[in-house]
């Protein structure tokens, strides 16, 4: 009767050989291996910045990649476009930052603003109406010592006109920064 070839290789790949399998143990620390080999790069592989150039020193800053996209407080979102406008104007409501629950408090504005609430005609609604309002309108006074911040673009002449207007480009050569201009005015806020 003749027995089928074996070779040595099949005797180790063979399963039904208890003594040739590896041990799971020993499986087990193999696979940490070489999870623990995939760490071992030159960096994080989901780095969004680019690589950096050679001998050249990079800062990284909150603004990058992209400069803020909206600097009107009416319609950005952005956390890093308040860094920006918080310096330029005062919002007219904020929160009382100690009570809780928050409660918002007059900013900009001498008081809480009033509101009436309109039907869908334009008409005023009355206050027991309030849930049938189609608009409403707010009324917001602005404080009167609210000002601008000094600029050169409210600088006035003594007669009261415009200090810095360049009718021709050329007048406005000289000025390459705002320190450049001696002069500078402020005026109220106010809607004109």
């Amino acid at each position: 009767m003749l027995r089928p070839f074996r070779s040595e290789w099949d005797a180790v790949q063979a399963p039904d050989n208890p003594d040739q399998r590896p041990a799971p143990r020993r499986r087990s620390l193999l696979l940490c291996a070489c999870l623990l080999l995939t760490g071992c790069g030159d960096g994080p592989w989901n780095n969004p910045h680019p690589p950096p150039e050679e001998g050249k020193l990079t800062y990284y800053s909150v603004m990058s990649p992209a400069p803020p996209k909206h600097l009107d407080p009416a319609i950005s979102y952005a956390t890093d476009e308040s860094l920006f406008l918080m310096q330029v104007y005062e919002p007219p409501l904020g929160y009382h930052f100690l009570k809780r629950p928050y409660e918002l408090e007059p900013l900009g504005v001498e008081a809480m603003p009033s509101v009436t609430y309109l039907d869908a005609g334009g008409e005023p609604l009355p206050a027991e109406r309030a849930d049938e309002a189609a608009y409403s309108r707010y009324h917001l006074t602005v404080r009167a010592d609210a000002r601008y911040q000094p600029h050169p673009a409210f600088a006035r002449t003594d007669d009261g006109a415009p200090r810095y207007r360049f009718d021709d480009p050329a007048e406005g050569r000289r000025y390459r920064q705002i320190g450049d201009f001696a002069h500078t005015g402020s005026r109220p806020v106010r809607a004109e």
